[in-house]
């Protein structure tokens, strides 16, 4: 499963550079979820996480930290415009990639993890 997770009304980039990658390879079921819950399984989970640093009720990265204690094979790709790496090393989570919210090389980013996975899969 591939889970997308981002504040209440927050802008739908990330959802539609997914939406459309994976399009390309398969047909989705869309699920949209705005609250945390995370499904306990054996499967390989990705989860998408935007953490915005001008957004104080949303934090992105303690959501990564929950999300790491209760899955331990999740892939977990940070999208943040908080770009303090030292900070995420020493969390000791594994972030599979770090992606730069602001950056316009993020759909390329996205577009690359997303090929990782679905050959992953295969």
């Amino acid at each position: 499963m591939i889970y997308l997770l981002q504040p209440i009304l927050y802008k739908n980039i990330i959802y539609d550079i997914i939406k459309k990658n994976l399009l390309k390879h398969f047909t989705l079921k869309k699920i949209i979820v705005h609250q945390l819950h995370i499904i306990n399984n054996k499967n390989n989970n990705a989860y998408f996480i935007i953490h915005d640093k001008h957004l104080k009720s949303w934090n992105g990265f303690n959501i990564s930290k929950t999300i790491r204690q209760k899955d331990h094979n999740a892939h977990i790709i940070l999208i943040t415009n908080d770009l303090d790496y030292p900070k995420y090393y020493r969390s000791h989570i594994r972030f599979l990639s770090i992606i730069d919210l602001d950056s316009n090389q993020k759909e390329y980013e996205i577009q690359e993890i997303l090929q990782y996975l679905i050959n992953a899969c295969r």
